[in-house]
C-alpha cells in the first residue's frame, strides 16, 4: 500500500483513513482471539490423546471404560468449551466484518452520481469527524450525546478510546493491571512494530517489588520475564539500560542513592509510560498525531490567513475577530491570481453570466443578486407604502416628505443620476435636488450656500407639536472658563409669524461680551430686539424701546466709574 499510494493523494487517502483502520484491527484482533482459542484447543487434545496412546500402548488386552474414563471425560469437556467459545469468538468476528463492511459502503457515498447522497455524505462527514475528536480527547458523553443527535454508531471507536482512556487513567494512580492487560491482547502487533512497551512496563512492576522489600519476588519476576536471552526480551539486555540499572537496583536495594537507580525510584516515570502507551497504542492503530478534524479546521484557518491579519474583534475577517489566536504558527494562504466575489450572494464575479455591476453609491454586485433580492421593480413604481416597510421613519421623513433642509453650493452639473426642481418656498429661490432613480429627496442648493462658519456647531431642524417650524445652526467652544459661540435660529409659526434670532460673542474668565439679537414680522409688523452684554452688564434695545436702551447705557457707564473710586 505504500508504495503506489504516497504517491496519489486524495482526500479520502488523507481523511478518512482512519474510518477504515479502526474497524479492520478490531476485526483482525478478533480473528487473532478465534485463531488463539483454535491453537489451544489443539493443543489441549493433543495432550489427551499423547496420554490415551500411552495406555494402549503394549496392551494385548483390550483396555477396560473404567481406565480411559477420564480421558474421555475431559475430551468431551473440551469438545463442548472450543464449541461455546468458538461460536462466541465466531459471531463477534462476523460483527466486526460487518461494521467494516458498512464503513466500506459508507465511503463509496463520497463517489456517487446522485448530488443529494454526496451532500448526505459530507454533512455526516463532519459530524463523525466532531464525535472521533471528543473521543480522542476523552468526551465520552458528549461524543455519544452527538452521535446519538446525528445517527452515527461509534460503539467499536469509543472502545478503542475509552479502553486507552482507562489505561491511562490507571496508570496515573500507579495502578499497571489494566496496562498488562492490555500488552498481553496486543502482544503480537507490539512485538511486529517493535515494541519496548512491555519491556518497560514490567520493569516497572519489578521496581514496585523492590519498593515493597519483596527482593526475592522481584527476582522471580525477572527470571520468569527477562531471563532467558533467546526469547523476544532477550535483545533488550543489550540495548536497554534500564534492564542494567534494575539489576542493580535489587542489589542495592530501594534505598539506593545512586544516580542511576533515581529515574526507576521517582514516580515521573509513570508519566513516561503513559506518553509510551499513547504513542503505542497510536502506532497500532494507525493514528495520527492530530485528528482529521483538527487538520480540516487548521487548514481553513490557513486559507484565510493573510500578513495582514492582527487582532480586531470589530472585523469581518473570520481570523482576525474569532480564531487569531488559533491562526499562530499556521502558514498564509498563497494565492497567484484573486478572485472577486459577490458579497450579497456570495457568488464568484465573471464575465459571462455574473458579471460585475456598479451602483450609484460604487458598491459593486451581481445581477443575480439584485433578483434574488426583488431589486430589478423600478422604483418610480414603488408606493409610499412600500416605502415605509423598506425605511426607517426618519428616512421615510427625508428622503420622502423633504423634511429636512440640507444645503451645498453646487451639484455635479453632468450627474445623470439626479434632477434639479425649483423651489420657491419660505420667499427665497433655491434648486432642489432629487433622485432620478427613485425620486428622493437629497437637498437644497443655495446660490451663496453657507456662509457662517460653524467649528464644533451642529444643525437642528424639528418641528414642534404646535407646528412651529424651527431651525437652528449653533457651535460653542469653551476651554476653561474662556471660548466663542455663535448661533443662528429660524422659526415659523402656523399663523404666520417669522423670527429670527441670531447672536455671538465670546468668554474671557467666565465674563461674556456679545450681542444678541432677535428680528420678527408678521401681520403686526416689523419688531426687532438686541441686547448688549459686557461683563455683567446687559444692555436692551430695539424697535420703540430706545429710552430703554439709553437709560440702561447711562446707568452702566455710571456704575462702572463707582466701581473704579479709590476706596477709603
Amino acid at each position: 500500500m505504500a508504495g503506489k499510494s504516497l504517491t496519489n493523494f486524495s482526500e479520502l487517502n488523507c481523511l478518512e483513513f482512519g474510518t477504515l483502520k479502526i474497524p479492520y484491527e478490531l476485526m483482525n484482533k478478533k480473528f487473532r482471539c478465534s485463531q488463539r482459542i483454535i491453537d489451544q484447543c489443539i493443543f489441549h487434545f493433543q495432550k489427551e490423546f499423547e496420554i490415551l496412546e500411552q495406555k494402549l500402548q503394549g496392551r494385548a488386552q483390550p483396555i477396560s471404560l473404567n481406565e480411559v474414563s477420564n480421558n474421555i471425560s475431559k475430551l468431551n469437556q473440551l469438545v463442548t468449551q472450543f464449541k461455546d467459545d468458538i461460536g462466541q469468538k465466531l459471531r463477534e468476528e462476523i460483527e466486526a466484518g460487518q461494521d467494516l463492511d458498512k464503513q466500506v459502503e459508507m465511503l463509496k457515498q463520497a463517489g456517487s452520481s446522485d448530488s443529494t447522497v454526496r451532500k448526505s455524505f459530507y454533512d455526516q462527514r463532519l459530524n463523525r469527524f466532531i464525535v472521533e475528536h471528543l473521543l480522542r480527547i476523552g468526551y465520552f458523553e458528549t461524543a455519544q450525546m452527538l452521535a446519538d443527535y446525528v445517527g452515527l454508531d461509534i460503539q467499536s471507536q469509543k472502545g478503542v478510546y475509552h479502553v486507552a482512556r482507562q489505561v491511562e487513567e490507571s496508570l496515573r494512580n500507579k495502578d499497571l493491571s489494566l496496562c498488562l492487560n492490555w500488552v498481553r491482547d496486543n502482544r503480537s502487533r507490539l512485538h511486529r512494530i517493535g515494541s519496548s512497551l512491555e519491556t518497560e512496563v514490567r520493569i516497572q512492576h519489578c521496581v514496585e517489588l523492590v519498593k515493597s522489600g519483596k527482593i526475592a519476588e522481584s527476582l522471580k519476576y525477572v527470571q520468569s520475564f527477562f531471563g532467558s536471552k533467546t526469547d523476544l526480551h532477550g535483545v533488550q539486555w543489550m540495548t536497554n539500560t534500564n534492564l542494567l540499572h534494575l539489576m542493580g537496583l535489587i542489589a542495592l536495594g530501594k534505598d539506593s542513592s545512586r544516580s542511576e537507580h533515581q529515574p526507576l525510584l521517582s514516580d515521573e516515570r509513570y508519566s513516561t509510560l503513559i506518553q509510551l502507551f499513547k504513542i503505542e497504542n497510536d502506532r497500532i492503530y494507525k493514528f495520527c498525531t492530530q485528528s482529521p478534524f483538527s487538520a480540516c479546521l487548521q487548514a481553513g484557518i490557513a486559507v484565510h490567513k493573510t500578513p495582514q491579519c492582527k487582532k480586531d474583534a470589530n472585523s469581518k475577517c473570520i481570523v482576525c475577530s474569532s480564531v487569531f489566536a488559533l491562526s499562530e504558527g499556521l502558514p498564509y494562504t498563497h494565492l497567484s491570481n484573486s478572485r472577486l466575489f459577490c458579497a450579497i450572494s456570495g457568488e464568484p464575479f465573471d464575465g459571462e453570466d455574473n458579471r460585475p455591476m456598479m451602483l450609484p453609491n460604487g458598491l459593486m454586485s451581481t445581477k443575480s443578486a439584485f433578483e434574488k433580492l426583488g431589486l430589478n421593480k423600478d422604483p418610480k413604481q414603488v408606493t409610499e407604502e412600500e416605502w415605509k416597510k423598506v425605511l426607517s421613519p426618519e428616512q421615510f421623513e427625508i428622503t420622502r416628505k423633504a423634511g429636512t433642509w440640507p444645503a451645498f453650493t453646487k451639484s455635479i452639473d453632468k450627474d445623470k443620476n439626479i434632477i434639479r426642481l425649483p423651489d420657491h418656498s419660505f420667499g427665497r429661490i433655491r434648486t432642489e435636488v432629487r433622485c432620478s432613480v427613485c425620486n428622493a429627496h437629497l437637498g437644497h442648493v443655495f446660490v451663496y450656500g453657507f456662509r457662517i462658519p460653524i467649528p464644533f456647531g451642529e444643525i437642528n431642524f424639528t418641528k414642534t407639536p404646535e407646528g412651529e417650524t424651527q431651525f437652528g445652526i449653533g457651535s460653542n467652544v469653551n476651554i476653561a472658563g474662556s471660548g466663542a459661540e455663535s448661533n443662528l435660529q429660524f422659526s415659523k409659526n402656523k399663523n404666520g409669524t417669522a423670527q429670527i434670532q441670531t447672536g455671538g460673542g465670546v468668554l474671557v474668565d467666565g465674563k461674556k461680551f456679545g450681542t444678541n439679537s432677535t428680528f420678527g414680522g408678521g401681520k403686526e409688523g416689523l419688531n426687532a430686539n438686541t441686547d448688549i452684554q459686557a461683563g455683567k452688564h446687559t444692555l436692551h434695545g430695539g424697535v420703540g424701546k430706545e429710552s430703554t436702551f439709553i437709560g440702561d447705557l447711562t446707568n452702566a457707564i455710571k456704575e462702572e466709574k463707582e466701581n473704579k473710586k479709590p476706596k477709603n
